[in-house]
């Protein structure tokens, strides 16, 4: 299924366009929308941030161990997505701290 990324404004004005007749939906349309990781990450505080960081480095760990007792499982795809998300968060930090 193809997935389709935007804002959450951009999902409403979408949504709201079909609801009142203003588009229509294209069968060949994404139907999955996904909100962009650095929109979503600046309503979260720094304690916030951090802790997200260190329970996606559990979860890498965890997946690590499992991937090693589990090959083969699609197990590329979740750490891929997990360090794509862990260095998201990184970059928030990264951001927001002093030099």
């Amino acid at each position: 299924m193809s997935r389709r990324r935007g804002t959450f404004a951009e999902f409403k004005e979408h949504t709201l366009a079909v609801a009142r007749g203003e588009r229509s939906v294209d069968p060949m349309e994404p139907r999955l929308w996904h909100q962009s990781g650095s929109e979503v990450l600046k309503n979260y505080s720094i304690d916030d941030l951090e802790d997200t960081r260190r329970r996606i480095e559990e979860t890498e760990d965890w997946v690590k161990r499992c991937s090693e007792r589990s090959p083969g499982l699609g197990w590329d795809h979740v750490k891929q997505r997990l360090r794509g998300e862990r260095e998201a968060v990184e970059a928030e930090i990264s951001r927001r701290l002093p030099p």
